[in-house]
């Protein structure tokens, strides 16, 4: 669980020392902790913060190569562990040589290499969940995995970008490389930025074109599907005494703990959720019938908080019930399951519409479906007409077409922007709640063989159905949660369990609470700039006063209220 930084004046020119304690103080400050690796060079600084000791994801060699992992690769073949990943890479001295081994990766990362101080590559894992942030202006080139180590810098041009701040407004995210500011991106998947002779280009080690979509599915298809799924379990596990594991009442996080189950001694699952929800009973009834070790946190209302440090907090309330080297490692997570495999917001009529080439229609219904959209009407004037086509031009640019199955443009879309940013607030907090994630539907062998699969045959979860019967046989003994309009699951349940699509669609905030929100955010500078003052002030008494509902504003509030 490493996370790093880094500057660099690419012209070779050099960096002072009073700039380099301000970049030290900052990376301090994000880390919460003063147990940092650091290599000073004339032209720059590298900064590290390896928050679990038990693993070595750095290496610094003062003579000429430096490599900071954060998360796991998983190139190794053999059970050396994590240490002969990060040698394999600190050991290579091109790109050309780089590539190739990153294009042998399944796991979750992204990391950092150095050569002779001046040569420095930059990557992220195929599908770019695990982030790194860089910024440029002028020979001045920060890096890191941490967004707020650049939000904090002093000297770091924060002016907003305004189709990325459009996009957080509608999305909750930015799409392709950007965030809400200007001067900084984010690597996308597959990419390596390389900085050689003061020169700083991108190059793709991986290309998600080049694999071949299937015109059927055979028994076969998802037989290998299933054992390519346990290889990455498998590959993940540590040791195999004790595992921690989120477990909800649906499928994804179900079929994880059935899989992990069968290669560990005692399996401890956590829930949090609602009393009498299908999410908090299915998941109880699932673990008793699997014989887990359940925990489970009851919350009055649904909430979406930070579920790592929610989980931190349990593992710590429960750790005289935990092996040390369990209470140390790693909790599993169901994350990615829904839309890499379950096909989730992809319908027939999108799908219809991307066969017959009509992307526009596509998109539209898609915005709509999922009440996508930008505050247009509350935007001045100017900001307005800046903003109008804006997310419709944004998601057609993320289309990847592919001949064989023009329905993979969709799929494509959402696994290189929704879920590459699914897991944002997660690594931006690493530093405080310690969890590091194992993540098998996010492992690239594992996403070849699904992508493979046709759209027609992944929509609603049926395919997922089919793939869920090679699971062991307690993981459907016992009812579980479904999406709207996807598979059902057949077997008896209560029938007075609350639904967690029914509870979310509906409008439980406060007024007075929303008004606060409102009154905290009006006179950030972002807000002054793009908002018409006069028209959010008179919707938000409207909301106020019950006269009518103004929430969706109250979410692009909390969002501007989060940047610099």
């Amino acid at each position: 669980m490493t996370v790093f930084a880094g500057v660099i004046d690419i012209s070779g020119s050099l960096f002072t020392e009073e700039k380099k304690t301000i970049v030290r103080d900052a990376f301090h400050n994000v880390c919460k902790s003063e147990s940092i690796i650091e290599k000073s060079t004339n032209n720059g600084l590298f900064l590290s913060y390896n928050i679990d000791k038990t693993k070595i994801n750095y290496k610094v060699d003062d003579d000429y190569n430096t490599s900071a992992i954060a998360g796991d690769p998983l190139i190794r073949s053999t059970n050396q562990g994590l240490d002969e990943d990060v040698n394999s890479i600190n050991n290579i001295n091109e790109y050309e040589r780089l590539g190739k081994v990153l294009a042998k990766t399944k796991g979750v990362f992204s990391g950092v290499k150095i050569i002779n101080n001046n040569n420095v590559y930059l990557f992220t894992d195929k599908s770019g969940i695990r982030p790194v942030y860089y910024y440029q202006k002028g020979n001045v080139f920060v890096y890191s995995s941490l967004l707020s180590f650049l939000e904090n810098l002093p000297f770091v041009d924060l002016d907003p970008d305004f189709q990325g701040v459009c996009e957080h407004l509608a999305f909750s995210f930015c799409l392709s490389n950007r965030t809400p500011y200007q001067h900084i991106k984010r690597l996308n998947g597959g990419e390596c930025l390389i900085i050689n002779s003061g020169i700083v280009r991108v190059e793709y080690y991986w290309d998600w074109q080049k694999i071949q979509v299937k015109k059927i599915v055979t028994d076969k298809d998802i037989e290998e599907a299933y054992q390519c799924f346990d290889n990455a379990i498998k590959q993940r596990i540590t040791q195999s005494e004790e595992a921690i594991a989120f477990l909800s009442g649906g499928l994804d996080s179900r079929v994880i703990c059935a899989q992990v189950n069968k290669h560990v001694k005692k399996l401890h699952t956590f829930n949090f959720s609602t009393n009498r929800s299908q999410d908090n009973e299915f998941a109880k009834l699932f673990a008793d019938n699997a014989k887990l070790i359940h925990h489970e946190k009851q919350f009055p209302s649904l909430a979406y908080p930070n579920w790592a440090q929610l989980i931190a907090n349990e593992i710590k309330a429960n750790s005289e019930q935990l092996h040390e080297s369990t209470h140390q490692g790693t909790v599993w997570s169901g994350d990615g399951g829904s839309v890499a495999v379950g096909n989730v917001y992809i319908d027939n009529y999108i799908n219809d519409a991307l066969i017959k080439g009509d992307n526009d229609e596509a998109i539209s219904h898609y915005l709509l479906s999922n009440k996508i959209s930008i505050p247009i009407r509350f935007l001045k004037n100017k900001y307005a007409k800046q903003a109008n086509g804006l997310i419709e031009r944004s998601i057609s640019e993320e289309l990847l077409s592919n001949k064989v199955d023009p329905a993979k443009a969709m799929y494509y879309f959402l696994m290189n922007n929704d879920q590459k940013r699914h897991l944002q607030l997660h690594f931006e907090s690493i530093c405080q709640h310690k969890v590091e994630l194992c993540l098998p539907f996010f492992d690239s062998a594992f996403l070849e063989k699904i992508y493979a699969i046709p759209s027609s045959e992944l929509m609603y979860h049926k395919f997922y159905m089919k793939w869920f019967e090679y699971f062991p046989s307690n993981a459907q003994e016992t009812p579980w949660q479904t999406y709207p309009q996807h598979e059902k699951c057949l077997l008896k349940a209560p029938d007075d369990l609350s639904y967690q699509w029914e509870v979310s669609a509906k409008n439980n905030s406060s007024k007075s609470n929303d008004f606060t929100t409102y009154l905290e955010a009006k006179n950030s500078p972002l807000f002054v700039k793009l908002f018409d003052a006069n028209k959010v002030f008179i919707a938000m008494v409207l909301h106020r006063l019950g006269i009518k509902d103004f929430s969706y504003l109250i979410k692009n509030f909390k969002q501007i209220a989060e940047l610099k």
